[in-house]
């Protein structure tokens, strides 16, 4: 082993074919190693230094120097000064330093480090080039291979394309490179069309692996994250955004991530640790998505670890865990379940079914004719656009919104449901008790219920109380003895079974007594009354309730006439005579007109019409139309009628 140091001028040094130690010192030297493990320093001026054969590690120093490694793997320093290195042969380590640089790898596995300007050059082999200081004049180039590309010690965000080569600094390009390791800071990484590995390392980085099979690991940061590949994606800590390609692994691991599925592809997207979101969104055709068994409706495609779900434009079912969920159905017709948890249930455009589960869930229906169960707890629930169903759990709030809906309270326990805008149903036929509902005020005859902005109703087999309202009301009262009253508006009322009694109130009403003896009132307005099976009262307490004109009443299938034990038409309430103090009875008069105080029947082309007549001249001041099929109208008997 030899140990040669040169002077101040310009030496030629030639070592052994063993391990030496040369120093040019001072002047423009030129030094061999020839073979053996040489450390060579070139020291002042523009030296030329030449490792030769062996694992020989070579300085440049102070001056332009042209450093080679030569054969094996050689270590070479450029230090200060605008120098050549060429590793040569062998993986080889090799760092520009200062001043504007030449770099050559060479063959082999080589390392680099780049200057703060210059062109480095990877040629052979796989290399990997770090980019400690950026000037915005570098050229890198990583040559034949598969080679990396780091930017850990660049201090500042980075954009690089590995595509084209470009970056965010005008002078600065990095061609041939297959992988990339970014820096601390907020950097944007685009791959290749090939096989790309791509590391974020630390900061909010954006990662673009484009086509290939990429490996991608975001590191510390909210990255986002996508690719056209089937790639495999490891977001790592912090709020990522990952975006599937056409298939393969991807990973949210720690943080609160969201990851968008790919396009029905054979995949495994895995939410990881933290409140997960799954983007199903970009698949337009039917999905059927169970976050608690991670399975679909296409084979290979596997959902873990997700506590979110956004569907797609297509009919999907979509189920979510024992935890806290929010699902959005977005577009199509859905079928949503929310199973336990609090959770948040939103069905979006299309006629959607949405199914809360155990907690106290809050489920909004959105455009469309929905469909909304509350399973259990005391759930927030609004219809949306729509001709919507809600039905309660028996507690909470239920909201119908736009839309003629109809909802299904459970009587008896602690709930609020508010029909909206719209011609709303409250369909309390679950409850089986006597019950009193004024629609008007929403009270009810039980102990937190409240009833607002319904227009409608439908009650079960109770002696129900039904009151509207001043719009145009829809009542039907079930299988008990019922009271319904529809007061002003166009009402319609049924009465089912039972012994009803039916008012109508102002406006032209249509009332059914169906089943049982009922009472009909049509009150003032042309009214349509069908009294049905059962001995029915037809009753009218004022002359105006059927007055001549547009507010003449209808009495159609008026059963049992002339036989003294069918239907009957009540006038009791009113004065016969007017001319005569008192409330005076009416006096049948057959089918023959007559005068102050009298009724008569005649015929108006195939129906019976009732006159009445309370003042001495010829006009009836009131009448009744009855259809009855057959009948007519001298087969009426007083009985018909109580006067």
């Amino acid at each position: 082993m030899a140990h040669i140091d040169g002077d101040s001028g310009d030496n030629l040094i030639t070592g052994t074919n063993v391990a030496d130690t040369i120093h040019g010192l001072g002047g423009n030297d030129t030094l061999y190693g020839l073979e053996g493990n040489d450390l060579m320093t070139g020291s002042l001026g523009n030296d030329y230094v030449y490792g030769g054969i062996g694992l020989d590690t070579l300085y440049g120093d102070a001056g332009d120097d042209r450093l080679y490694g030569g054969e094996e793997a050689d270590t070479l320093y450029g230090a200060a000064g605008n120098d050549y290195l060429s590793g040569g042969t062998g993986n080889d380590y090799i760092i520009g330093g200062g001043g504007t640089d030449r770099i050559t790898g060479g063959d082999g596995n080589d390392t680099i480090y780049a200057s703060s300007s210059g062109y480095s050059y990877g040629n052979g082999g796989d290399d990997s080039m770090f980019v400690s200081a950026i000037g915005g004049n570098d050229t890198m180039d990583g040559g034949a291979g598969i080679d990396w590309l780091t930017l850990a010690e660049y201090n500042g965000a980075y954009s690089v394309d590995l595509a084209s080569g470009f970056t965010h600094l005008a002078g600065e390009r990095f061609y041939n490179f297959e992988y990339i390791v970014a820096g601390v800071y907020n950097d944007t990484l685009r791959g290749t069309d090939g096989d790309n590995r791509i590391y974020g390392n630390a900061g909010n980085d954006y990662i673009d692996g484009r086509g290939g099979n990429d490996i991608i690991a975001a590191g510390t940061g909210n990255d986002t994250i996508r690719g056209t590949g089937r790639d495999t994606v490891a977001g790592e800590e912090g709020n990522d955004i990952i975006v599937a390609g056409i298939g393969g692994r991807y990973y949210g691991d720690e943080g609160n991530d969201t990851i968008h599925a790919g396009l029905g592809a054979v995949e495994t997207l895995d939410g990881g640790i933290g409140d997960d979101w799954l983007y199903t969104s970009s698949f337009s055709g039917n999905y059927s998505v169970n976050l608690t068994s991670g399975g679909t409706n296409f084979t290979g495609e596997r959902f873990e670890n997700f506590e979110h779900l956004y569907s797609g434009g297509g009919d999907d079912l979509l189920v979510g865990t024992s935890g806290v969920n929010r699902i959005y159905g977005n577009q199509g017709d859905d079928d949503i379940h929310g199973l336990t948890g609090n959770d948040s249930l939103y069905g979006g455009l299309g006629n959607d079914s949405l199914r809360s589960g155990g907690g106290n869930d809050y489920m909004s229906g959105g455009d469309g004719n929905d469909t909304l169960e509350a399973v259990a707890g005391a759930d927030t629930v609004f219809g949306g656009a729509g001709n919507d169903r809600i039905v309660s759990s028996g507690a909470g709030q239920y909201y119908g919104d736009d839309g003629n809906d109809v909802m299904f309270p459970v009587l008896g326990r602690n709930e609020t449901l508010d029909g909206g805008a719209g011609a709303d149903w409250l369909d309390a036929r679950t409850y089986k008790n006597d019950y009193i509902i004024s629609l008007g005020s929403g009270n009810t005859n039980i102990a937190g219920e409240s009833f607002v902005n319904f227009e409608n109703v439908l009650t079960s087999n109770g002696n129900d109380q039904v009151y509207g309202t001043a719009d145009a009301n829809r009542i039907v009262t079930g299988g008990g003895n019922d009271v319904a009253f529809g007061y002003s508006g166009n009402d319609r009322l049924q009465g089912m079974a039972g012994n009803d009694l039916l008012n109508g109130g102002a406006g032209s009403d249509v009332i059914f007594g169906n089943d049982g003896n009922d009472r009909l009132r049509g009150d003032a307005g042309g009214d349509l009354l069908t009294g049905g099976a059962g001995r029915d009262m037809f009753q009218f307490r004022a002359l105006d309730e059927s007055a001549p004109g547009v507010g003449t009443d209808m009495i159609r299938d008026f059963e049992g006439a002339g036989a003294a034990l069918g239907d009957r038409i009540h006038l009791a309430r009113i004065d016969a005579n007017d001319l005569v103090g008192g409330n005076q009875a009416f006096v049948f008069n057959g089918t023959t007109a007559g005068g102050a105080g009298t009724l008569w029947l005649g015929t108006s082309g195939s129906r019976s019409v009732v006159y009445v007549n309370t003042d001495n001249d010829a006009q009836a001041e009131m009448l009744i139309r009855l259809q009855d099929g057959a009948v007519t109208a001298d087969q009426y008997v007083a009985e018909d009628f109580i006067l």
